[in-house]
């Protein structure tokens, strides 16, 4: 139970890796604030969550909405009193932006921008005020291996979006250095989630890609790390997947 008595928010957490973070959280004694656009499935989330004696939260919202993201942070502070977590999750990949660059149109550039990193930086900016009253917090961002390299014809505007994520948190990383809070990124590779089109499990076996444990299980290794210890970053792929070759 090595984050008992923290409290977390984690964005996009009614499914996939969000899902799995916040159970990941949740096993290890952190009350939770979770966040998504469907009830039914962050419901569901929450209901999970405290079967492991914790409290849990779910709050309905959309992360690209300035007033809904306050009122999830506010009245996570009035349930619970502090933020010691944010897990920026919440993130899109729609089949039909798998195109290439002269295909995609401008309200799908919009939306996957809007979302990956508006909604990131709303969560990131309201917290920061907290955080930086408690003199402590951790705020840890779920990139992608496509925030790093760039893959042809599968998605300019997420890769885009992933970059622009690691772009955001290494200044907030040295925006920060001087204070207790800390900062962190992940980069999956290919993990087996419904990101994935059937064409592509096709034309490879997801047995062999990540699974959203997998990327859990990082977060939970790098937020109960001794505070002394930084790991601004770190990239987990199935070994099957190679940087700057095959995306599967």
């Amino acid at each position: 139970m090595k984050l008992k008595g923290k409290t977390s928010i984690v964005t996009g957490a009614g499914r996939g890796i969000g899902k799995a973070i916040a159970l990941g959280l949740a096993k290890e004694g952190s009350d939770l604030i979770v966040v998504a656009r469907t009830t039914e499935q962050i419901e569901s989330t929450a209901e999970l969550s405290k079967g492991f004696a914790v409290r849990a939260v779910p709050f309905t919202a959309d992360v690209t909405n300035e007033k809904e993201v306050q009122y999830v942070i506010e009245k996570g502070i009035h349930e619970f009193g502090k933020i010691d977590i944010l897990i920026n999750n919440a993130g899109i990949l729609p089949e039909s932006i798998r195109v290439p660059i002269a295909e995609v149109t401008t309200e799908d550039w919009d939306r996957v921008l809007e979302t990956n990193l508006k909604g990131m930086f709303l969560f990131t900016r309201g917290v920061l005020p907290i955080m930086r009253a408690q003199n402590n917090g951790f705020i840890l961002t779920i990139s992608s291996l496509m925030g790093r390299w760039g893959f042809t014809n599968l998605s300019s505007p997420y890769t885009t979006s992933k970059f622009g994520i690691c772009g955001f948190m290494e200044v907030l990383f040295k925006e920060v250095k001087d204070t207790q809070i800390r900062i962190s990124m992940v980069c999956p590779g290919i993990v087996d989630t419904d990101f994935q089109s059937p064409a592509r499990r096709q034309a490879a076996n997801p047995e062999d890609w990540l699974k959203p444990e997998d990327v859990a299980e990082a977060v939970v290794f790098i937020l109960t790390r001794p505070p002394e210890v930084v790991i601004p970053e770190l990239l987990i792929y199935p070994r099957v997947q190679f940087p700057q070759g095959r995306y599967y």
